[in-house]
């Protein structure tokens, strides 16, 4: 802990305390009484002391010089303290029909299901964004929400872990599912990375989905998966696409697990997380108790001087 003074230049005022002192303490003029005879104030008038006065004047500066420590604010430093930071919003939109347990994908040398490639992509990506809050939103037949925003990233993979397929594959009812859900959000981006590896086949039209969540201000990073010899079609009349333009988002196709990660990192270097994180210092101030001090040593010299140390001339 390190003792400091928030306004130092104050001390400066204590050069005036030898003044004051000697102001206060020098001779004055002999104190006297135009009238014949003193002797009707003898019984009343105490002997002259010394001390008394020394006293009066020592509280008196001292007050002062206590004044004068609490305008200069003396404190200590307790630490630096940080205020929460806005970074991107986030919410995977994902694919989770019966498609998705395709086991077509390779990582580490071993087949996996492409759900399962995902999941660890994304946990991949999430790692890297510690400042971004996240979001999850399921759909197959229908959209459910599997986490909501949140910076407890740890939380959001247990549950994504925990998602399991059914058929169906609602784009656009779960693309305006996370659309509300980003809609009250204050962070400084809002996206959406959506993955899927089929055709809307039920829920709401997603194009009219897309037009809406674009007024909200909300991109959309479309991923299809795709099967490797799959053909892949006009690419201005695919649906993903046509949500990349409409949300001035980005269309990507991922084949295998290397083109999902290498995806993921080409969002992550779009979407940056531009954030500032102010730091200040935290104090205990003490200027509370020279003040009060100060006040008991003024008050005190006054009610002394007015009572037991009265002096008449």
């Amino acid at each position: 802990m390190t003792l400091e003074f928030a306004h130092p230049w104050c001390l400066a005022l204590l050069a005036l305390l030898p003044a004051i002192a000697w102001l206060r303490g020098r001779a004055g003029n002999t104190a006297a009484v135009r009238y014949s005879s003193a002797a009707l104030l003898r019984a009343v008038a105490r002997p002259a002391r010394t001390r008394p006065g020394k006293m009066r004047l020592f509280l008196e500066l001292l007050g002062i010089l206590l004044l004068i420590l609490a305008l200069a604010r003396p404190r200590i430093e307790k630490g630096e303290s940080y205020d929460k930071s806005k970074g991107i919003d986030i919410v995977m939109v994902l694919d989770l029909s019966g498609s998705m347990d395709t086991r077509d994908f390779t990582m580490d040398g071993e087949k996996v299901t492409r759900l399962n490639a995902l999941r660890k992509v994304i946990r991949e990506f999430v790692d890297r964004r510690p400042k971004d809050r996240i979001g999850i939103v399921g759909f197959a037949a229908k959209p459910y929400l599997v986490s909501p925003l949140t910076l407890d990233h740890a939380f959001a993979m247990e549950t994504l872990d925990e998602a399991r397929t059914s058929g169906g594959t609602a784009v656009g009812s779960a693309m305006l599912a996370a659309g509300h859900m980003l809609k009250e959000s204050d962070g400084a981006s809002k996206i959406q990375v959506l993955v899927s590896d089929g055709l809307s086949n039920t829920g709401l039209p997603p194009l009219d989905c897309a037009k809406a969540i674009a007024a909200e201000g909300i991109r959309v990073y479309p991923i299809e998966i795709l099967e490797r010899d799959q053909p892949a079609g006009d690419i201005e009349k695919n649906l993903m696409h046509q949500i990349a333009t409409i949300t001035r988002g980005q269309f990507f196709r991922a084949t295998d697990a290397d083109a999902l990660r290498s995806i993921y990192a080409r969002i992550e270097a779009l979407e940056k997380s531009f954030f500032r994180e102010k730091r200040f210092r935290t104090y205990h101030e003490l200027f509370p108790w020279p003040a009060i001090a100060a006040l008991l040593a003024l008050v005190g010299e006054m009610l002394l001087g007015h009572t037991i140390w009265l002096r008449l001339p």
